[in-house]
């Protein structure tokens, strides 16, 4: 089993949602170290969690800024992505709310509204107790049969 389902629940997974985080989280190798594990993946539909451990805290000992943000950017990608076109973040807007030190932190993520060039998602994050912790909106633009350069 890759090193990122380590800490997975996998009697709880079926077989598709293990495949996707075979296939697809094989390169994401920033949320991989990041402990990051997609643990619902359905149409338009997506949820991950990170466990809250020391290398994902800042120096006031609550989880880093930065995490909350990888596990907004990765379950709303596998939601995004449900689809089977490719898309990459354009924008993402986020209110942080509180935070937590331990437990289990998971983003539920679902579409919004999807077009041919791009889809919005709604991204909430709770603590293992149910409290909200994070609201975000991403904007997701479609690549799929295109092709752009970075200059």
């Amino acid at each position: 089993m890759p090193e990122y389902l380590r800490c997975a629940d996998r009697r709880n997974m079926n077989q598709e949602i293990i495949d996707f985080n075979n296939n697809n989280l094989e390169g994401e190798y920033f949320a991989r170290r990041n402990h990051v594990v997609i643990s619902v993946f359905e149409d338009d539909y997506a949820e991950a969690y990170i466990d809250v451990e020391q290398d994902t805290l800042n120096h006031n000992g609550y989880i880093h800024g930065g995490a909350f943000l990888l596990l907004c950017d990765m379950a709303s990608g596998a939601a995004v992505h449900s689809n089977g076109e490719n898309y990459v973040t354009q924008n993402m807007n986020t209110n942080f709310m509180a935070t937590v030190s331990s437990g289990r932190i998971t983003a539920k993520a679902g579409i919004v509204k999807r077009t041919r060039s791009f889809a919005i998602c709604d991204v909430k994050i709770y603590s293992d107790e149910g409290k909200l912790l994070v609201s975000a909106s991403v904007t997701y633009y479609c690549v799929s049969g295109k092709k752009y350069s970075v200059k």
